[in-house]
């Protein structure tokens, strides 16, 4: 029976094979009869036509070609906004005002302070030629000169700090008035 059993496997493998080989090998007619068959098409020209109401409707997104993030270097109230949210504006154009009147009174306790220190300077110029002019001829020790020089040159040291605050006083009082960078 095993005998039987191999005989009908090797006859049942050799005719699927020969069905497989046999269908595998056979062309199809009906795929070359369709492959060139054309079929003919119109063209035809696009042409402008108008709209019954005059209006057209997009939908999009507007996005400022520049746009910049603005702040001031000053803490303080808003006085004045010269401008409205969408606004065009140009470069330069004052935009915000912030309070100043602290600052203003800085700057003029500052030009006060030069013309103090201005006052003593010329004093102390004064009294360094009158020194020098004493010790030339014997009448001051070296130590009373070099005091008045010592004296000169703290007071020229004062109205230069007073001169450099004037110019801090006056940056801060720019940094008030926001422009517009483009």
């Amino acid at each position: 029976m095993n005998l039987h059993l191999i005989k009908n496997t090797k006859i049942f493998t050799v005719v699927f094979a020969s069905i497989s080989f046999i269908a595998c090998s056979s062309k199809n007619n009906k795929e070359n009869d369709v492959a060139q068959t054309t079929k003919p098409i119109a063209v035809t020209t696009a042409k402008p036509t108008s709209f019954t109401d005059g209006s057209l409707h997009f939908s999009g997104r507007v996005e400022a070609s520049q746009s910049a993030t603005i702040s001031t270097r000053v803490m303080g109230v808003i006085t004045m906004l010269k401008v409205n949210v969408g606004e065009h504006v140009s470069k330069g154009q004052l935009l915000v005002s912030i309070n100043s009147d602290e600052i203003r009174a800085k700057k003029a306790q500052t030009e006060a302070m030069i013309a103090e220190a201005e006052a003593a300077y010329k004093n102390a110029q004064k009294d360094v030629e009158r020194f020098t002019n004493l010790y030339k001829q014997q009448s001051c020790t070296a130590k009373e000169l070099d005091n008045v020089m010592l004296q000169y040159n703290s007071i020229k040291a004062k109205l230069d700090g007073a001169k450099q605050m004037r110019n801090e006083v006056n940056a801060m009082l720019n940094y008030t008035n926001l422009t517009a960078p483009f």
